[in-house]
């Protein structure tokens, strides 16, 4: 991610700025699709409430951490279609 920030910021356009950390983070939670809800509660929670800085990484395990119960649930919900 810090990465895409990088190459974000080699962009030329007149007027614009550095793309800081908390902007891309603030691009990625604002992306997420509905199913990922509870996640953004939480990392916008962490972000006005905390005083630590809410880093990229926290924020990509996050995600990580809500794509694996999605698929879980996923492959929950099929096995017991197939019993059914």
């Amino acid at each position: 991610m810090k990465s895409l920030r990088s190459q974000m910021n080699k962009i030329k356009i007149s007027g614009k700025s550095k793309m800081t950390e908390v902007d891309l983070i603030m691009q990625i939670v604002i992306s997420l699709p509905e199913s990922y809800e509870v996640t953004v509660l939480a990392l916008e929670e962490k972000m006005t409430s905390s005083i630590e800085n809410l880093e990229i990484e926290e924020v990509c395990e996050k995600i990580q951490m809500r794509f694996g119960r999605l698929i879980d649930n996923e492959e929950k919900a099929e096995s017991k279609k197939a019993f059914a």
